[in-house]
């Protein structure tokens, strides 16, 4: 329970456990900020960075507890590749943009079927 560790250790300020978990994985920990860089264009990337990380312990958690899962790295960065190019796609097309919220909630449950029954 990864997301719930570090909600107990923000909570008691321990901050030992973030600095343990970033130094532990420092090259992982520099490629997601390099790659949350990339996908806000640069702009307020360390505030994206903690929102992003959260959301992805909050995912693996959810992983491990439903036995629901997009198979760790590959499902995750599979999610927000089609997001991002969703997002991008829909700008210029008024019923994607109107639409965007419902059409993504669609796709990623349908994501999420697949990734789980007919993905390895």
């Amino acid at each position: 329970m990864l997301f719930f560790d570090a909600l107990s250790a923000l909570f008691s300020v321990d901050i030992g456990y973030f600095v343990d978990i970033v130094l532990g994985n420092i090259f992982w920990a520099f490629a997601f900020y390099a790659t949350i860089h990339m996908l806000v264009g640069g702009k307020d990337v360390p505030f994206h960075f903690v929102i992003f990380a959260g959301y992805a312990w909050i995912f693996l958690d959810f992983n491990s507890i439903t036995g629901i899962s997009l198979h760790g790295a590959f499902g995750f960065f599979l999610w927000i590749v089609l997001r991002v190019s969703l997002a991008s796609f829909s700008k210029g097309v008024p019923f994607l943009e109107r639409n965007f919220t419902a059409i993504w909630g669609a796709l990623s449950y349908a994501i999420l079927i697949f990734m789980t029954f007919f993905w390895g």
